[in-house]
């Protein structure tokens, strides 16, 4: 099973990714085709970003950057008859027709203005289409629903159409008009009469599609002779228009009677309207007597500058490339053997056809061609005729010139080509992409006319064409592919991939080549001085940089001096460089760098490293090789290998190694000395052995290793001892000298000690020298088989020198009863040992060890007792050929021992040689049984040298297998059934098959599955419906027949599935409908989620079904991962998951949603709510009350009752509902707890996976049962109350009376109120339901970035939010007097070493913060300055950071204050640069991911202020999140829209959503921000810069209007601000901004005569002026300068007018309204921004979001505070989450979010600031663990998100938990990650001027720091003191000795 399980994956891989491409570094994106039954067809590029893409029945709009499906339209099948003239007549029997595209073109539309698709199709007779380029639905006046057509194109599906659009012939006589030219093939499908109106070749207008020309002799086409149409094919390859001619290429006849095909190229002029020009010549491809006669595939483009060259032309001209097959077009297999590529400039095509043309008017030949028209004679005459007669008379046409275009195959191909597309490089170079039948894209470089190779080879779409259509990007950088199956995007090179100058160049691509000074493989556009010599080499340029040689090549290594060796490097190919080269060795780890010298073009010389820097040999080795490199710009420019070598690294091993060394080394016998230098290092009086390369020794020495003197080389063996015995070793030796004497034998016993050995005896022979050591006693102890005694040979008396042992003999003692543990295994020990076995003591032994001499036997004799331990199997067919093994002791020593010598039962079993293990195992073949029995058992009988007999104690049984059923006995036809089958001793014999009928049916058995009453096996698949012949088994030889048969049936089909929605637990119920399932009820089918990874591999999950009948299954949703989930609240759904069904083999249905388009939506799990007060829920048992439950995630499920089950006790509640919760109807009587306890559980499950306890029901009595006496008591208190109810009613009816009249005034007032608060509530609702998408769309539909600051000016706002972002000194130039310069600037760097040092810089800050004039101001400040001063040492700074707050901590902890407070407020130097520290850090994660949401809950904020009424002066709004900023009174008011001209009118007028009651300041504003919607603010100009001018229709004159001027209305001591409806303008008003007006020209009406160019003009037009910065008017107040217009006793007021006091008292209540009434506008404005809070909390508290990891950063804090809890003890968990808190929530995000001005380049307004003062609150609530507790008397804010933030708070702690479980962050990684904040961000601030200001808190405080580093001990150590005052002398000019 876990076979075909593995098939099934591999298989769904290939179909789940649509077939595998071998070029995965070429191919990036693949658009599958979405309906795979109709194949793509044609497509055609819009623009930089658009395709529109044709297949059979649908046209789609693609997204070019990722091929991601924009628009899908439907445009086939139709109702269509190719019979009928009219469709629309109801004569007319139509039938659905598929829709095969014939042309697809994009057409500028003039006269519309507006682009637009040319579609033409094979339905209704081949008709054309237009439809809209962004919709494509069908343009106005264009149906495809049938009816009369022009019939312009091919209409059925092959025939060849070529369509293409090129300058016309006028239409009105005077202007150029674009044409479509079209050629289409005869087809006979339809009536004959309609096809007959479609020409061979014409141009059309591309307005309704009729001829450009039409007249009565003439029109702008040419037709196939009637009589011919049916006997001339046309084929139409490639269509193109090149200077005053359109072209087309066709494959034909070359006359009427021929049999045989040529291609021709067909030429019309442009502006011919009558086709006089019309002309035809043969385009002929050739190479070695071969005509390739067949074009196939065609492309005009410019040559590169190489190519031009060549062709001796321009590279402007236009070139002709072809591909041409040869052979018959009508035998498509024998063409696709070999296609050839000719090149024709198009200077060339035209002299052949003006030649042919001027041959016929010159009266030589004949027009034509005879398709066309009848040919006549050529008529002479005068006229000439140049390369751009364009048909000016109407004699002499149509011409057949008798001359062809001709050109030589440039390069041939082994396949057929389909496609073809030619481009240039940036180098000039010329390169092809064809494309094949087979689904290949060659890539072809263009030399020559005659010269083009092919260099690459891109799998496509393997076995399926690329279709003509490819194309490339604006930056051609990307190849569009067409295949029917699919849309491929893939790189044209990727240069990067080839990693040395060999592989660039060797690549041969075109577009690569060796950018030398950079040192890797580039386009040439991206190499520096690409033109200049070697700087860019390209593939077919230079050869490549090398280091030819380097003298020396190698060198020894000097181990005494230390001495360098100067190199010399010949380089060839070495480009011109005048900066500074050097030298590099690189290897083991280490890189060496020298000065290096060009002393000559070609020439470096450098030095070698000195000895002592080189890396170490390897152990074992004499050298080792570097890459000696030369760099040029910091890059190893080119390299070769170097030899450092040791010859001394052999004199401790031996001269046989020195000699033998492959380098030049010398063996001095006397010294024992290896060495390069023997001269030098050894004295001339000894005697030297040269190495075997060495060369050039003038002193006397022998050669080679065969002079050394040494044990005899010749003898190999080693010298076997028995241990525990005494011996003399004799050796002999060979080559000694005289003087090497005596000689001692040593044998290292223990390797611990070096032994001097004993002197041995010598017997000189002449040649050899033998020796004799002295009788040893050779011993070893323990129970090892053996143990090795190193033997050295030493020579000499006083310094003995080991003697070279070549061979390493050593001497070998031994145990034999160590060796053996069984008397077979001693006697096959090898002779050598001696050893035999002592039956005596039963054990391998000596014989002098064995005290019995009768009991040893040699090695010569068999062992006495042969046993067998094992047989197996047991069982086997009578037939015989089992493999039987059997093992045991003792069973012989050879196989010849055994050979004939095992039967079973007197049937001889034979031995396999090959399979026997001396004495331990034997394998052989039973042979065959003949008994009548039904079965025979008998013993096995092993007979030993025959003699000595093994009987096994296990019995082997011969058996008749029998087989006596098979289930089931059907199954699909596609195999990968299961069929058991039962029978007896089915397992018997070891090899077993079985098949139905024949082999090829064969059922694979499951060993695993096999028992002795039955196997199971798997079906083989079969290509048809049928039932099989018999069922046989084979056992070995033995075959076993039976008379069952099983059915091969249609395979199971998946039709529907009931629902498409799952979670990730899984386990809801599908159904599923199809058919076939009872044939496979027995397969285990599974359904199968798949999930696809970035590396293409699938994962598959899986879930049980079972078959309810033959139509319907159910299946259980698989349980998957958590990051599968693709559907979330509140969000958009990703793409769904692949699903399908496992179901035996059957193929068709294991992916189902490839086939049917449909997937599953996977949600995240539910979550049930327990029950509150102690998870006990009360229940009235005596009512009809239900349960219900609630959850989160529930409703999105849609689950159905079946798929929950709550159970209460050991009873189930009957559900009633589903939804947002569950409800269910438990049982009237308490049912009986699942476990002990007082009341019964209640537990969901949801599905089959997920369970969840609930809680406890508790059963309550709704009725009580009193006592009689109660009763009474009641009863009579009821009648008392009953007395005492009446006569208080008396007595307020006659009270009553007397009030009526004030009632009836009271009421009145109330109705008048409750009129108010009910319409004010309804305003609220109705905002409340505004959908704020709708106002983001303005901004968001234009994709514009969001306006970032930069990462600077974010830093300089958050760390110096006071001193702006433009003027602090840290941004600017160090400003000292240019006197002082240069001491401040030394004075600075030391001080900049002082500041490096810890200790120093921890007193700094100590000191600063324990004096009492040092204020918060100053700590925020120095704070700030040393994170800036520290910034390009970031891992420094966060050390020092990590210091500071390790002590804040503990002084915290061991303090007053309760540790909860820390980190709450800035009070110290460390918790500023603790914010400063994150915000450095986090810059990067706002961009990426917290930014967005942040963004856009601003934007959110400032549109919903902006819909009602702002007060300009006191920042109140009718919807706000804040009370104090919410205006508390009933204001009429309208929405208006008004329309504001933008630069000078040339464009239509923009509209502007204003209020009546805005002043004319929030006016300019919005109009402002409309006009500059995508533009940053501190980019858009100022409101205080321009006026705002309304044309006053009615007047016909233009109005200023201004918040204030001589109109303003005056009340008593207040001016109100003028507003739009002062000014009483209308909506749809027409305003514009203009330049800002003097005093004087305010309030003054302009007739438009006067109007001049008063327009305002962005800035983007203007030069550039000087702006404030943006930070600085973030606050300001909108507006008017009410400030300074109140110096002149003036007060301003705009909506609500200011009370000091009531004059009414409390006499007017009843007209004014509750003010509390309006706090439901709070509640419409909180519910409005609610999802961009949510999203803005859930990003920041979230571990990972789409790809976007959390900050490292983050966790390292986070894990830094934790573990400062454990070391203080501090196990309160609340405590370290609030230190979390308040570190980074706290400190960062609130600050971010208060102010995101910050973050962004955006104006904040008051009333903006006061709601995100809120939201910040909320966010602090949210991350405290204390409860709220809410009342009456609450602010509102926290009452407006009470119910928030328990879902926050939740957030919070799971976000806590999620990093605290995160694996920990390595120092590496931190490091890694600080250093590279560090050198991204070196040059952003002046560290020099930060440490210029903390300088200044030195000079304030010198005297008191200067004492705290006398104090410190590791100050005094490292003289702080001594340094800081010479820092202070350097900046203070004075001179310090």
């Amino acid at each position: 099973m876990d076979g075909v399980m593995c098939m099934t994956v591999l298989m769904l891989i290939i179909v789940y990714n649509n077939g595998p491409y071998t070029s995965a570094t070429s191919i990036t994106k693949e658009l599958p085709n979405p309906h795979p039954k109709y194949g793509f067809t044609a497509m055609s590029k819009y623009d930089p970003d658009t395709i529109i893409l044709g297949g059979t029945n649908y046209l789609y709009r693609i997204y070019m950057n990722d091929l991601e499906k924009e628009v899908e339209i439907n445009i086939g099948p139709r109702l269509d008859n190719p019979m009928c003239y009219n469709l629309d007549n109801d004569q007319c029997i139509k039938n659905p027709y598929d829709s095969y595209i014939k042309a697809l073109l994009i057409n500028n539309n003039k006269r519309q203005q507006q682009d637009e698709i040319i579609i033409c199709t094979s339905l209704f007779q081949g008709s054309c289409g237009k439809r809209n380029i962004t919709t494509l639905e069908l343009l106005p006046g264009y149906s495809d629903l049938s009816g009369h057509r022009e019939p312009v194109v091919a209409n059925n599906k092959l025939a060849s159409t070529v369509a293409f659009l090129a300058p016309g012939p006028s239409l009105n006589g005077t202007t150029p008009s674009t044409a479509m030219y079209v050629g289409a093939s005869w087809t006979n499908t339809g009536l004959r009469a309609i096809r007959g109106l479609v020409p061979a070749f014409s141009s059309r207008n591309t307005e309704n599609f009729s001829f450009t020309y039409v007249d009565v002799p003439t029109k702008s086409n040419t037709m196939v002779d009637d009589i011919t149409r049916d006997s001339f094919p046309i084929q139409y390859i490639y269509g193109f228009a090149s200077g005053n001619f359109s072209y087309v290429g066709t494959i034909q006849k070359p006359s009427v009677v021929a049999e045989n095909f040529v291609s021709k190229l067909i030429r019309v002029c442009l502006f011919d309207k009558h086709f006089y020009s019309y002309a035809e010549a043969e385009l002929k491809c050739e190479f070695n007597g071969k005509t390739y006669n067949l074009l196939q595939a065609a492309t005009v483009s410019k040559p590169g500058k190489h190519l031009a060259a060549t062709l001796g032309i321009s590279k402007d001209e236009d070139v002709l490339f072809g591909m041409f097959g040869h052979g018959n077009p009508n035998d498509p297999i024998n063409n696709n053997k070999e296609s050839a590529m000719c090149i024709y400039p198009i200077r060339k095509v035209k002299q052949v056809f003006t030649l042919n043309i001027k041959t016929c008017f010159k009266g030589t030949g004949r027009t034509g061609p005879e398709h066309i028209s009848s040919p006549r004679n050529c008529q002479s005459t005068p006229f000439d005729i140049d390369d751009d007669y364009c048909g000016k008379y109407d004699f002499n046409t149509p011409i057949n010139g008798p001359e062809s275009v001709k050109a030589s195959r440039a390069i041939g191909i082994n396949t057929s080509a389909s496609s073809l597309i030619v481009t240039t490089t940036h180098a000039g170079y010329t390169v092809a992409f064809i494309g094949t039948r087979t689904g290949h894209i060659k890539k072809v470089s263009i030399e020559s006319s005659a010269i083009a190779n092919e260099y690459d080879d891109v799998a496509v779409d393997p076995g399926f064409p690329i279709l003509k259509d490819m194309f490339f990007d604006e930056d051609e950088r990307h190849l569009y592919v067409l295949t029917p199956n699919k849309l491929v995007k893939m790189v044209v090179q990727n240069c990067s991939q080839y990693t040395t100058c060999e592989e660039c160049k060797g690549a041969n691509d075109t577009y690569c080549g060796w950018c030398s000074l950079a040192n890797k493989c580039t386009l040439a556009q991206e190499c520096l001085e690409y033109n200049s010599p070697l700087k860019w080499m390209g593939y077919n340029g230079e050869t490549c940089t090398k280091i030819t040689h380097v003298y020396p090549d190698k060198i020894q290594k000097d181990n005494k001096l230390a001495k360098t060796t100067t190199l010399t490097l010949n380089i060839s190919n070495l480009p011109t460089y005048m900066g500074t080269y050097k030298c590099a060795f690189h290897g083991y780890g280490k890189t060496i760098e020298t000065a290096a010298n060009r002393t000559s073009p070609n020439v470096v010389k450098c030095d070698t490293p000195v000895p002592n820097e080189l890396p170490p040999f390897p152990t074992g080795t004499d050298h080792i090789t570097m890459r000696l490199s030369v760099v040029i710009m910091e890059l190893d420019f080119v390299s070769a290998n170097f030899t450092f070598f040791d010859c001394e690294v052999h004199t401790k091993h031996s001269c046989y190694r020195c000699t033998f060394s492959v380098f030049n080394c010398t063996w001095c016998i006397k010294n024992h000395l290896c060495t390069h230098y023997p001269v030098m290092d050894c004295s001339t009086k000894d005697d030297f052995i040269a190495g075997q390369n060495s060369a050039g020794m003038t002193v006397p020495h022998d050669s080679g290793p065969n002079s050394c003197p040494s044990i005899d080389p010749s003898k190999r063996q080693n010298l076997l001892v028995p241990s525990g015995t005494e011996k003399i070793i004799s050796l002999s030796l060979k080559k000694l000298k005289p003087y090497q004497k005596p000689i001692r034998c040593a044998f290292a016993f223990n390797s611990q000690t070096e032994p001097q050995g004993e002197i041995a005896n010598m017997v000189d022979m002449g040649v050899v020298v033998i020796i004799k050591c002295k009788q040893t006693r050779f011993f070893y102890p323990g129970d090892s088989e053996s143990y090795n005694v190193p033997l050295k040979i030493l020579w000499g008396d006083q310094y003995p020198k080991p003697l070279d042992n070549p061979h390493n003999v050593q001497v070998i003692m031994y145990k034999c009863e160590n060796m053996a543990s069984s008397c077979g295994e001693c006697l096959t020990q090898n002779e050598a040992y001696s050893c035999g076995w002592c039956k005596k003591s039963n054990q391998c032994s000596l014989q002098s060890s064995c005290t019995s001499t009768n009991s040893w036997l040699p090695n010569t004799e068999n062992c006495p007792n042969p046993r067998i331990t094992r047989i197996y199997p047991l069982f086997g067919p009578k037939e015989g050929g089992t493999l039987l093994t059997i093992e045991g002791i003792d069973l012989g020593k050879s196989y010849e021992d055994i050979v004939k010598n095992v039967d079973i039962a007197g049937v001889q079993c034979s031995p396999i040689r090959m399979e026997y293990v001396e004495s331990k195992k034997i394998v052989c073949t039973t042979g065959t049984y003949y008994g009548q029995e039904e079965k025979k058992t008998d013993q096995v009988r092993v007979t030993v040298a025959e003699k000595l007999t093994a009987t096994s104690k296990e019995e082997f049984t011969y058996v008749d297998p029998e087989i006596t059923d098979i289930t089931p006995t059907q199954g699909p036809k596609s195999g990968g059934t299961r069929v058991t089958i039962f029978g007896k001793y089915l397992n018997a014999g070891t090899v077993r098959r079985a098949c139905f009928g024949n082999e090829t049916f064969e059922c694979k058995l499951i060993e695993e599955s096999t028992f002795s009453s039955r196997v199971t096996c798997v079906t083989a698949p079969s290509n048809s419906v049928f039932t099989t012949a018999s069922l046989y088994m084979d056992f070995d030889k033995q075959r076993v027949n039976s008379y069952f048969t099983y059915r091969y049936v249609q395979d199971p089909n998946v039709t529907e599935v009931n629902r498409r929605i799952s979670f990730v637990s899984g386990g809801l119920k599908v159904l599923v409908q199809g058919n076939g399932f009872i044939p496979i009820q027995n397969s285990s089918p599974k359904m199968v989620f798949y999930r696809s990874n970035p590396n293409q591999a699938v994962t598959a999950y899986y879930g049980e079904c079972l078959v309810l009948n033959d139509v319907t299954m159910e299946c259980s949703t698989p349980q998957v991962e958590p990051s599968m989930v693709t559907k979330q609240p509140n969000t958009p759904d990703k793409a769904g998951v692949a699903f399908g069904f496992v179901i035996d083999n059957v193929q068709n249905i294991r992916n189902f949603s490839a086939t049917h388009d449909v997937f599953f939506q996977i949600c995240a799990d539910p979550e049930i709510s327990v029950f509150p007060n102690d998870k006990i829920k009360s229940f009235q048992r005596k009512s009809n009350e239900y349960l219900t439950i609630s959850g989160i995630n529930l409703d999105q499920l849609r689950l159905e009752k079946d798929d929950v089950v709550i159970k209460i006790g050991k009873s189930e509640c009957n559900i009633t509902s589903t939804g947002r919760q569950l409800t269910c109807r438990p049982p009237r009587e308490p049912p009986s707890p699942m476990k002990s306890g007082r009341y019964p559980e209640v537990e969901v499950t949801i599905g089959k996976n997920l369970t969840f306890f609930v809680g406890f029901l508790k059963y309550e009595e709704t009725e009580l049962a009193l006592p009689l006496e109660y009763i009474i008591m009641i009863s009579v208190g009821g009648g008392v109350l009953i007395l005492s109810v009446i006569v208080v009613i008396i007595m307020y009816r006659m009270k009553s009376k007397k009030n009526n009249s004030m009632m009836r005034k009271m009421q009145i007032q109330m109705d008048n109120l409750e009129s108010k608060v009910a319409k004010e509530c309804k305003e609220a609702f109705v905002v409340l339901q505004t959908d704020i998408d709708q106002l983001m769309n303005d901004y968001m539909s234009g994709n514009n970035a969001i306006p970032f600051w930069d990462y600077r000016t974010y830093c300089m706002r958050v760390l110096f939010p006071q001193d702006g972002d433009t003027n602090h000194p840290v941004i600017k130039d160090l400003e000292v007097d240019y006197a002082r310069r240069d001491n401040v600037e030394k004075g600075l760097k030391l001080f900049s070493q002082l500041m490096s040092n810890k200790t120093f810089l921890l007193i700094f800050v100590r000191t600063l913060e324990g004096h009492k004039q040092f204020k918060m101001r100053d700590r925020v400040n120095v704070a700030s300055l040393v994170s800036v001063a520290l910034q390009t040492k970031m891992e420094y700074a966060t050390d020092i950071l990590k210091t500071l707050l390790a002590e804040l901590i503990e002084k915290s902890v061991d303090g007053k204050n309760h540790p909860k407070l820390l980190l709450r407020r800035t009070e110290s130097v460390a918790e500023k640069m603790l914010t400063n520290w994150f915000t450095f850090l986090l810059y990067k994660f706002l961009k990426d991911c917290a930014g967005e949401p942040l963004f856009l809950l601003y934007q959110a904020m400032k549109k919903q202020v902006s819909k009602g009424p702002v007060d300009l002066v006191t920042s109140e709004a009718r919807f706000s999140l804040s009370e104090d900023k919410l205006i508390r009174q009933q204001l009429d008011y309208q929405q208006m829209e008004i329309f504001v001209t933008d630069l000078h009118e040339f464009s239509s007028p923009i509209p502007v959503r204003v209020l009546d009651c805005d002043t004319i300041s929030q006016v300019k504003e919005k109009i402002l921000d409309v006009l500059y919607k995508h533009v940053p603010h501190s980019s858009r100009p100022v409101k205080d810069d321009v006026d705002l001018e309304w044309a006053n229709g009615n007047k016909g004159s233009r109005l200023i209007l201004q918040d204030d001027d001589s109109t303003t209305r005056v009340e008593g001591e207040y001016k109100r601000l003028n507003t739009l409806s002062h000014y009483k303008v209308p909506n749809e008003a027409l305003m514009s901004l203009v330049e800002k007006q003097p005093p004087s020209y305010n309030n003054l009406s302009l007739t438009n005569s006067e109007k001049s160019n008063r327009f305002y003009v962005p800035e983007k037009f203007q030069p550039h002026h000087t702006r404030t910065s943006s930070f600085q008017r973030t606050l300001s107040p909108q507006g008017v300068h009410i400030e300074g217009l109140e110096n002149y006793g003036v007060k301003y007021y705009h909506l609500v007018k200011p009370h000091d006091s009531d004059p009414t008292g409390d006499g007017n209540r009843g007209s004014k309204m509750v003010s509390e009434i309006y706090l439901t506008r709070l509640l419409a404005t909180k519910g409005t921004l609610q999802q961009y809070v949510d999203d803005l909390f859930e990003r920041i508290f979230s571990t990972a979001h789409r790809g976007t990891v959390l900050p490292l950063a983050i966790k390292y804090m986070f894990d830094f505070l934790d573990d400062q809890a454990l070391l203080h003890n501090i196990m309160d968990t609340e405590v370290v989450h609030t230190w979390k808190s308040n570190s980074l929530p706290l400190r960062f995000w609130v600050n971010v979010i208060k102010n995101p001005n910050f973050v962004f380049d955006i104006y904040k307004s008051n009333i903006v600031d006061s709601c995100l003062s809120v939201v910040a609150q909320t966010f602090m609530d949210s991350c405290s663990m204390s409860e709220h507790r809410l009342g009456i008397n609450s602010p509102s804010s926290k009452l407006l998100y009470a119910k928030d933030i328990p879902k926050y708070k939740k957030w919070v702690e799971r976000y806590y938990q999620d990093i605290k479980m995160m694996p920990a962050i390595s120092d590496q990684d931190m490091t890694a990650l600080l250093t590279d904040e560090s050198r991204q961000h070196a040059d952003d601030f002046n560290t020099t001027a930060a440490l210029y200001e903390l300088y200044k808190y030195i000079q304030q405080y010198y005297e008191d720091i200067l004492a705290a580093l006398e104090e410190d001990e590791f100050a005094k150590k490292n003289r702080l003191t001594y340094k800081l005052e010479q820092v202070r002398a350097a900046m203070e000019s004075e001179v310090y000795c």
